[in-house]
């Protein structure tokens, strides 16, 4: 995996706000604000799954599917920030950039559509946001506390039979061989980096 590469962590945690999106509400946004942020990043995909960079005003400056190799991320993460650098919000239009594999295999660029994805402030009373999860609360799990994933030998039921938590051999090889889906890195300022804080404020 590549975010598993420790050149890869360090670039992305100095310059990027790595964000994990729901493949669901991406390919099906909802007729919110922040479901118009979605449909302007999906607007653009390759594929329902990949890592895709915006700018401070949610626009699209890169997607990409695959790498050649390690050292073609770390290529990536810098030709992302030097797009950046040129088109910072959506004053000046600009095209995203479309990669199955980088930087071997170029897709067709996207041009902007002209429009400004709107940037909430806050969220309405009562309000949360569509990609944050609910925690289960119940005889087992006190408020604030997230349930792990059990697996292993000792992961297993009164009669021998996996645990309901317990994940097998194939589902952890599923985990790891799955790309994110998809992973957005932004920049701090932007509408998902926002988001991100807001999220991790109200966990």
């Amino acid at each position: 995996m590549i975010f598993s590469n420790a050149d890869v962590i360090r670039r992305v945690n100095a310059d990027f706000v790595p964000v994990a999106l729901k493949a669901g509400l991406v390919n099906n946004p909802p007729d919110t604000d922040e479901g118009r942020l979605y449909r302007e990043i999906g607007r653009s995909k390759i594929l329902p799954q990949g890592i895709c960079v915006v700018n401070s005003a949610g626009k699209v400056l890169d997607w990409v599917f695959m790498f050649d190799d390690d050292k073609s991320v770390l290529a990536f993460l810098d030709r992302a920030r030097k797009r950046f650098a040129k088109f910072p919000d959506a004053i000046k239009p600009f095209p995203a950039e479309r990669y199955m594999k980088f930087p071997s295999q170029k897709l067709a660029d996207i041009e902007d559509n002209g429009k400004v994805v709107p940037i909430v402030g806050r969220h309405p009373e009562g309000g949360k946001l569509s990609g944050q999860a609910t925690r289960p609360v119940g005889d087992h799990h006190r408020p604030g506390i997230w349930p792990g994933a059990r697996q292993g030998r000792k992961a297993r039921g009164r009669h021998g039979a996996p645990g309901k938590l317990c994940r097998g051999p194939l589902q952890r090889a599923r985990e790891r061989s799955t790309p994110p889906s998809p992973l957005a890195l932004t920049s701090p300022g932007s509408p998902l980096g926002k988001a991100e804080r807001a999220q991790s404020a109200n966990e």
